[in-house]
Formats: C-alpha cells, sequence, structure tokens
C-alpha cells in the first residue's frame, strides 16, 4: 500500500530510484507469466499490487475464497508482501528461508503475514521461496510456453509492459519532490534552525561515540584475497562461501567449515583461483554460496546444510550476504577422510588468511562446524577457556561448547550440520551462538 505522499516527504533519506527498481525488478517475474494475474488496486490514498492465482492451479491449498492470495505493497523504506490465504502455510516453512515471515496484528477478520523486502536479494529469495521452492512453480521458465499458448483472456505481453509503464508512473507521482519552502517564510526558517542544531549534535556524537561512528568500510574482499597461499591457487577448491559485502566493514561472526565438498578428479578445472576471480569479478556485492549455489543439482538454498546454516543465521538477525564465511582448509575433497593425511599442512598453509580475516574484520566470535576446525580453530587463539555448553535435548546428548581466550575472543564448537539438524529446536545451537554472539 502507498501512503499519501505527504508522509513520504517527510522521510527525507528517502531513495526513489531504488524502491523504483524493487517494484519493477520484483514485477519483472510475472512478464508474461498466465497463472498467476497481477492487477493495480487502488483505495483512496493507497495502491496494492494484487497478486492471484487466477486459473485456480492451486485451489487444493487455497479452497474457495474471492480475493487475491498474495500482494505486494510499497512503503517508506521498503517493499511488503502479504500472504493473504491460508498465510499459516508458509509460515510453517519459516526456517527454509532466511527471509523473516512475520503474522499481522492488525487483521482481524481475516490473519495474514508479511515479509519486508529491502533488496533485489531479498526479492529473488521471496520469489524462490513462494513459488519455486514451496509452490513448485516457475515463474520464469512458463514464459516461452505461455507466449505460445496465449488467448484473450490471459496476459499478453504488451498487458504487462503496459502494466509496468503504469506502475513506474505511480511510483513517481507519489515520490514527487515537494516544492520548495520561500526563504522569506517562517517555515523555511524553522526547517533552517532545526538543520543547523542536527548537524551540531551530529559532530557532538562523532566527538563522544567516535568508536560507534567509524565503521571498517576500507577493507576489501580483494585486500583479504592477497592472503591466500599461492601454492594452493591452482589445486580443486574455493575459499569464498560469501561475497564482497560479507568480507569487508567490522563483522560480528565469522563461519568456518571443514574444507569445500565435491570430487577433485570431476571439479579439477574449478581450482580455487578460479573460484575467487569468479566471486570477486562475476559474483553481485551480496552473494552466498548458502543462499544462492545449487548444491547436488538442487534448487539454490535447499540443501538440507544450505537450509539449516541460514536457519541459524535467521535465528541470529544475520544475512547470509552480511556473514563472512569460509573452511579451514581450502582443498576440496568429498569426504573429511580423503585429506586426512595432510589436513594439519594445508590447515596451516591456510590460517594466515583466517588469522587476517578475523583481524581486519574485528571478528570476536567464530562459530566453526565440528570439533576438526573448533579445536585447530581454539589452539590457534588460545582459547582454552570453557565457559559455556549446550547439550541437545535427546540420548546422543552431542555438546556445542563456546571457548574463550584473554582477549575476548570466543570460539564455538557445534556439531557438523551436516549431521546434526540446526532446524530441529532440541538440537539447534542458535540459542547459544546468539548469547555469545559479538553484541558491535
Amino acid at each position: 500500500m502507498i501512503t499519501d505522499q505527504n508522509n513520504l516527504r517527510k522521510l527525507e533519506s528517502i531513495e526513489e530510484d531504488s524502491i523504483k527498481e524493487l517494484a519493477i525488478h520484483f514485477l519483472s517475474y510475472f512478464d508474461n507469466d498466465i497463472n498467476f494475474e497481477l492487477e493495480i488496486k487502488k483505495k483512496n490514498n493507497r495502491c496494492d499490487f494484487q497478486i492471484k492465482d487466477k486459473n485456480k492451479i492451486y485451489k487444493d491449498l487455497f479452497k474457495n475464497h474471492n480475493t487475491h492470495e498474495f500482494a505486494l505493497a510499497i512503503g517508506k523504506r521498503n517493499l511488503t508482501y502479504y500472504f493473504r490465504i491460508n498465510h499459516q502455510y508458509f509460515l510453517d516453512k519459516n526456517n527454509s528461508t532466511y527471509l523473516d515471515i512475520t503474522k499481522s496484528k492488525t487483521k482481524t477478520k481475516h490473519s495474514e503475514s508479511y515479509i519486508k523486502l529491502r533488496s533485489k536479494n531479498d526479492i529473488d529469495e521471496l520469489i524462490n521461496f513462494v513459488f519455486y521452492r514451496t509452490l513448485n512453480y516457475s515463474l520464469k521458465e512458463d514464459k516461452t510456453l505461455t507466449l505460445k499458448n496465449n488467448t484473450s483472456k490471459r496476459h499478453s505481453h504488451s498487458f504487462i509492459e503496459n502494466l509496468i509503464v503504469q506502475i513506474r508512473k505511480i511510483i513517481e507521482t507519489f515520490f514527487k519532490k515537494p516544492k520548495p519552502i520561500p526563504k522569506n517564510t517562517q517555515d523555511y526558517k524553522n526547517k533552517k534552525s532545526n538543520t543547523v542544531n542536527n548537524t551540531l549534535t551530529l559532530e557532538k556524537e562523532q566527538v563522544k561515540y567516535p568508536k560507534k561512528l567509524k565503521s571498517n568500510q576500507n577493507i576489501s574482499i580483494e585486500d583479504i584475497a592477497n592472503n591466500i597461499p599461492n601454492d594452493l591457487k591452482n589445486i580443486s577448491g574455493s575459499v569464498f562461501y560469501s561475497g564482497k559485502n560479507a568480507f569487508s566493514g567490522d563483522k560480528k561472526l565469522y563461519l568456518l567449515g571443514i574444507n569445500p565438498g565435491g570430487s577433485i578428479e570431476k571439479q579439477r578445472d574449478e581450482t580455487i583461483e578460479w573460484h575467487t576471480n569468479k566471486v570477486l569479478f562475476e559474483q553481485p556485492q551480496n552473494w552466498s554460496a548458502y543462499k544462492d549455489e545449487s548444491w547436488n543439482k538442487k534448487t539454490p538454498g535447499t540443501h538440507k546444510l544450505q537450509t539449516r546454516i541460514l536457519h541459524l543465521l535467521c535465528n541470529l538477525g544475520l544475512s547470509p550476504y552480511d556473514t563472512p564465511a569460509s573452511n579451514i582448509v581450502f582443498v576440496r575433497s568429498s569426504r573429511e577422510e580423503e585429506i586426512k593425511e595432510l589436513y594439519l599442512k594445508f590447515a596451516e598453509q591456510c590460517w594466515p588468511f583466517h588469522e587476517n580475516v578475523i583481524s581486519k574484520l574485528k571478528i570476536n566470535t567464530i562459530l566453526c562446524f565440528g570439533r576438526t576446525p573448533g579445536n585447530f580453530v581454539k589452539n590457534k587463539l588460545k582459547a582454552n577457556n570453557l565457559i559455556d555448553t549446550f547439550i541437545e535435548k535427546n540420548n546422543r546428548k552431542w555438546k556445542t561448547n563456546v571457548y574463550q581466550n584473554s582477549l575476548g575472543q570466543k570460539v564455538i564448537i557445534a556439531p557438523h550440520p551436516s549431521v546434526t539438524d540446526w532446524t530441529n529446536k532440541n538440537t539447534d545451537p542458535s540459542e547459544i551462538v546468539l548469547k555469545h554472539m559479538d553484541k558491535k
């Protein structure tokens, strides 16, 4: 719902272009699709982009009703995607996406839920979660088919193009810049006075709290990549499990696994240097192997290991795009035993890279997947003081241990998510990780 333009004008930090881009990016997914109909509904000063299962291909899920199943609303800072019908079905699957589905507290007659969308990656994940993974429906793959089978009752390409043009005009209307206030009026003087006061306040805060306002944004992933051992660059493997944004600025948590999985023989051309260049020069700023890569030919982000890690990050309030992730050893193997004899040698070669990441990104909490990487990091950081433990609520009683060194750095060693279901409340280490995660 677009609120009235006077309210929008009150927020001076709004970025018109980014909101327009997000809306158009979302709507582009429905270009040429014949099953999900998209309509503009104007209600006084509000506007919804409603999405309806026109051909009722999901009537078993949504039952008989007269309204639309989903809606997109334009807000001041983000887009909001609403689940109007059978929202509980999607709520129950919230652990399979990093997006946060919130149950609405304002709706009384018919309950609903919503997701806030703040980036194109959020939109891509929403489409993946709602349509591809949950409904098993492909909006993009249907394009060629739907154009061939188009009828007068269905969307045509020109109809969608015209709809997008209308939407552009609507958004632009609500983001028109207000007329300047004449300088000789009292309103102008008041506004100028407030601006001066705000500037003085900010300057005082910068002097008083330099550490809070200063961010470590000068560090780049390219600088960090310089610490990759030259001897390993031509071997099959990978270093970065998250992209540029994750390896810049100050970070709260560092995720470390054992080593990349796969086959050295089948993936011999996917060398450490090749993969690093791909992350540095081809992948977007926001990228995550746990969310965006297809593992074992599954839909990106749906492999059991990926969903468990994304579930944990969601519980921690962290985005996979902003969380640095890697492995102690960069060399690939299908099983840990395959590099057992060379593991310590490789780990020692790769440690200067991790040491630099921890130092440059000012990381105080490292979460290790399993005892093999955990014990190595614990010894390197001299984190020998056991300060907390989470014991699984089952018969095996596996433990997640938290160790601390004299500098306050913490190493959390959790059972590997490939063998422990982090989405199960009885084995989920989220609570203890959140408790000891750096609160910067």
